[in-house]
């Protein structure tokens, strides 16, 4: 076990890093302050590893529910007794199991117990269709949401039929192709310590933690179960915008005013490994000169009456293989909003706008990084996007501080002007669909 220390000088905030053979890794932020612990386990299981290799949608979230499945039971209710929260959420890249409480003592037996679950399940049909009618309805749950049917609408736009935009948790169809021999077949791919990385945040003794975590899988490593992937090596398909992507129109759904979904598929042949982060902070920066509060852009679409207050949201997700930025707001006047948003963009790269605003959206980006390490969930949630990034916070943050306007100005050049427009256009019950201008 080897434990080094990774320095943030501008922030004051040590990163502990456990390094040790047969682990994707191990990183903390100790918090002697905080009144919680967060541990979260993330194992680089997710949607778009499916086509590579069972092509069953939605298995790898099927398995996320069933890891708690022992002797023909639910035992999730073990880590209550604890005195700790479990959580669990599969993405596109990975399934993360999340540990909330406190005490040295109840945490180590929480971490045990999970690693436990993960490593060495217990196999059984029982409960199996039980399971498949669980999800079933979760999937129905989310039908009905606005947010999320015009999200996953977008990203058809963009790139069809590809796993990337489908549901994570699959659909019925694919939900009956699952069975006891496909999930075992799953877990032996992905669930060993060297597709795991492990990211904690507390008033917590890290030590004592680290030393559980390098036991628990040198005593797994010695039992010659060999990694089928080690920590997310798996090459997806590099994921770019089809040829006939075209606008996404969907009518009477249960909204009182239309709602955007604008997309910007970024184009991963572009992507420089070491540059990812400047790209994501560049990103950052260039979203909010156009459409943050206290930009330029946001106050001509709200005095132009386009959007209301707190209406308008956007972010971005990038990772090696693929890339995207999203835009969504309620509006009356949806063909004028988009056309604003596009020529923003035009002026953007024309004008002097980046220039006169980088500073004040720099300062606003180091304050909210700072407010990111005041609980230890953003800390974890911190840890997790700046790994997803390739580099420790520590690098996220010297990024933040010397990006250029020359950088700014290049990621909208190459990843937010496009010739084509997607995305989707959400219509209330009984109202005429205006269309938008797609070039």
């Amino acid at each position: 076990m080897q434990i080094s220390l990774d320095q943030d000088k501008y922030l004051d905030e040590t990163l502990n890093v456990l390094e040790i053979e047969g682990l994707g890794g191990a990183w903390a932020l100790p918090k002697s302050s905080f009144g919680n612990t967060v541990i979260c386990i993330s194992v680089a299981s997710g949607s778009l590893s499916e086509p590579v290799y069972q092509g069953i949608d939605g298995i790898a979230h099927f398995l996320e529910h069933r890891i708690f499945w022992r002797n023909d039971k639910d035992v999730s209710e073990l880590f209550a007794d604890l005195g700790i929260e479990i959580n669990a959420y599969t993405g596109l890249t990975t399934t993360d199991f999340v540990l909330v409480g406190s005490g040295d003592k109840q945490l180590c037996a929480a971490i045990d117990l999970l690693l436990d679950l993960l490593l060495t399940p217990t196999w059984s049909l029982t409960g199996l269709e039980r399971e498949k009618d669980i999800v079933e309805h979760e999937l129905g749950l989310y039908q009905d949401d606005p947010e999320w049917i015009g999200y996953h609408a977008a990203l058809c736009s963009a790139y069809g039929k590809k796993r990337i935009a489908g549901e994570i948790a699959g659909d019925k169809t694919h939900l009956a192709l699952i069975d006891l021999h496909k999930l075992m077949h799953w877990h032996e791919l992905f669930y060993h310590p060297s597709n795991m990385m492990i990211f904690i945040s507390g008033n917590s003794d890290i030590d004592r933690l680290f030393n559980l975590i390098s036991e628990k899988v040198f005593s797994f490593n010695t039992d010659k179960i060999l990694a089928q992937c080690s920590w997310k090596d798996v090459s997806y398909e590099k994921f770019c915008p089809n040829k006939n992507s075209e606008f996404k129109y969907i009518k009477n759904i249960s909204i009182t005013r239309p709602q955007v979904f604008l997309l910007f598929p970024l184009q991963p042949s572009l992507f420089q490994g070491g540059e990812l982060v400047r790209m994501e902070v560049a990103l950052e920066l260039a979203l909010d000169i156009l459409l943050g509060p206290s930009g330029l852009v946001y106050e001509k679409l709200y005095l132009s009456g386009l959007i209301g207050g707190n209406s308008l949201d956007y972010e971005t997700e990038i990772e090696k293989d693929f890339g995207f930025v999203t835009i969504n707001v309620e509006t009356d006047f949806p063909s004028e909003f988009c056309d604003q948003i596009y020529h923003s963009i035009g002026d953007i790269l024309t004008g002097d706008l980046v220039k006169t605003d980088i500073e004040r959206a720099r300062k606003k980006a180091l304050g909210s990084l700072v407010r990111s390490y005041e609980t230890s969930e953003e800390c974890v949630e911190l840890l997790q996007f700046a790994e997803g990034l390739g580099v420790r916070p520590s690098a996220y943050t010297n990024a933040l501080i010397d990006v250029t306007e020359e950088e700014v100005t290049e990621v909208v050049s190459i990843f937010l002007q496009s010739e084509r427009r997607l995305g989707a256009l959400l219509f209330p019950h009984g109202s005429k669909l205006p269309k938008i201008k797609i070039l």
